[in-house]
């Protein structure tokens, strides 16, 4: 099997794997478009699913098919770390005990992990931009997760190629914070007001969950909050209507704005 047929026997188990297969390829496409294919990166988003304590989807080993998507589409577009690998055939085992993906699946498991283990084709040529269409609003509030970290953002506008922008918080929390503790909080920002337009930033939530994407990481917590905004009368005018940026980059972004407090990197 290549992994183009293992990406599609996954999509065709239903909607659930359909929008997980297509949310991995689209962030392993951005993240080699504008950042190399920096896995650290890529982890420091899907770390909120694999390290997770909660059951984020009881009865599908949610964990564990993320694993395998990732793995898959990583090799697919050339990337392998023997680490992340091995982790990876482990939860590949799991769902096979589990019958998670059905009997016959199951059967092209060892043809799976051989494939897996070799060493990927390199792709020199960079994969098409992923359409950039986001379910997120002008007013909405979400909170981003980057290393057990939770950094709030106002959603002034999605005008920019369907592009969010979004202004931070000058708040930094150690759980998922509530809109009443962003009441009267000061907008982050060195000097002039932060704004980002931010590709990659789709899924306002995953199916099967409340509030969150499939990676758990970019939170929503609230709608039509244009009476919350960041209140950012002490920083001047940025001259430009936003920063461009993208989910992986978005990291550094914040680490720069934050990094009197953290550094994440």
């Amino acid at each position: 099997m290549n992994h183009s047929q293992i990406l599609r026997k996954i999509a065709n188990q239903g909607m659930l794997y359909k929008k997980l297969v297509q949310t991995i390829d689209d962030d392993v496409a951005i993240l080699r478009i504008f950042s190399g294919g920096d896995l650290r990166a890529l982890l420091n988003r899907w770390n909120c699913v694999l390290l997770c304590t909660k059951d984020l989807m009881g009865g599908y080993e949610y964990k564990e098919l993320v694993y395998l998507v990732l793995v898959v589409t990583l090799h697919k577009h050339g990337i392998k770390d023997d680490e992340f690998s091995k982790k990876a055939l482990k939860a590949i085992d799991v769902l096979r005990d589990e019958e998670i993906l059905g009997k016959a699946f199951n059967k092209q498991i060892p043809s799976i992990k051989e494939l897996l283990q070799t060493k990927p084709n390199e792709q020199t040529k960079k994969p098409p931009f992923p359409d950039e269409v986001t379910f997120f609003r002008e007013g909405d509030i979400v909170a981003i997760e980057i290393k057990g970290k939770f950094f709030a953002g106002f959603i002034h506008d999605v005008g920019f190629n369907q592009r969010p922008l979004i202004e931070f918080y000058d708040e930094v929390f150690d759980r998922l914070p509530k809109i009443k503790q962003l009441k009267n909080a000061k907008g982050a920002g060195d000097e002039q007001i932060a704004r980002y337009y931010v590709y990659g930033m789709k899924h306002q939530h995953g199916l099967g969950f409340k509030n969150h994407d499939f990676a758990n990481q970019v939170h929503l917590l609230g709608v039509n909050c244009t009476d919350n905004k960041p209140i950012n009368s002490h920083l001047k005018k940025d001259e430009t209507l936003g920063a461009i940026t993208d989910i992986f980059t978005l990291q550094k972004d914040i680490n720069a704005l934050f990094f009197h407090r953290y550094e994440f990197f």
